[in-house]
Order: C-alpha cells, then sequence, then structure tokens
C-alpha cells in the first residue's frame, strides 16, 4: 500500500507523467513576475480608466512595491501598457 505523500507525488511534482514514470523534458515554471503582469494587466483593463502607475504597483504587491512597479515598467517595455505624461496607465493590448 502506497503512502499519502507517494501517492500525492504526481500532483504535486511536475517531473512525474500521468503513469507515474519520470518525463524527460524539464517542466515549465513561470516567474512570479509573469503572476505579477497578468495582475497588473487584469487590474489595468477591469478598474475605471486613469489609473496611476503607482496605484497599480501597490495593488498588485503591496508588501513589496517595487515588484509591482518591476511587473508595470516590464509590460510599458513590452508595449502592452502605455503611460502618459502625467503618470496614468493605458492599455494597448491584451494577449
Amino acid at each position: 500500500m502506497k503512502g499519502v505523500a507517494e501517492r500525492l507525488r504526481p500532483y504535486t511534482d511536475s517531473s512525474f507523467d500521468d503513469a507515474g514514470g519520470r518525463e524527460t523534458r524539464e517542466p515549465v515554471v513561470a516567474s512570479p513576475l509573469d503572476d505579477l503582469t497578468e495582475r497588473v494587466l487584469t487590474l489595468v483593463a477591469v478598474m475605471p480608466p486613469g489609473q496611476r502607475r503607482g496605484t497599480i504597483a501597490e495593488l498588485v504587491s503591496p508588501h513589496d512595491i517595487e515588484r509591482g512597479r518591476l511587473a508595470v515598467e516590464k509590460l510599458i517595455g513590452d508595449e502592452r501598457l502605455a503611460e502618459d505624461n502625467l503618470g496614468f496607465l493605458r492599455l494597448l493590448r491584451r494577449e
């Protein structure tokens, strides 16, 4: 009889396939910044227009505002968000 940990391993360890054997390819790991960028895009899309950059950064990462700022900067650099001269964000494209 398998222990609980052994039975749960396929669900917690992405290096196992459905049959319980080892996979040959590396698992895809998303970076924490990717999660924050998705949060930024969602907030800009659903909030009233004209949200400030600092407000969005603080909402997506209240305990580490610098990470929120990095996520906003990444989206501006990727041309998915635009910032006007007053610091208001606008959604350009959402992929």
